[in-house]
């Protein structure tokens, strides 16, 4: 099925880790998707930046060769914050 894709949300916990170790299909999968090419985002709800979800990734053994980007909710938030898009203070 991969074939009819360019490219690929995957989200992280529950489907690639669940949250300490690397399940058993994870590599396999993401390394799949980049042999043919597909481009591979990974989505979390964390409030982490994307960054320290990149090391907390490869500490459990998903390479940054394995995706292209990743993209987390407290990044998300952050940049709606620093937008004015919303507001901490409950007015938008």
């Amino acid at each position: 099925f991969s074939d009819q894709f360019d490219l690929f949300l995957v989200d992280v916990w529950g489907v690639l880790t669940d949250g300490s170790i690397l399940l058993d299909y994870a590599h396999t999968f993401l390394n799949n998707l980049k042999t043919k090419k597909q481009s591979v985002v990974l989505l979390s709800n964390t409030p982490f930046k994307k960054e320290e979800l990149a090391h907390r990734l490869h500490a459990i053994g998903i390479s940054p060769m394995s995706y292209d980007e990743i993209v987390t909710g407290g990044d998300v938030l952050r940049k709606m914050v620093k937008n004015q898009e919303i507001s901490l203070n409950g007015h938008a």
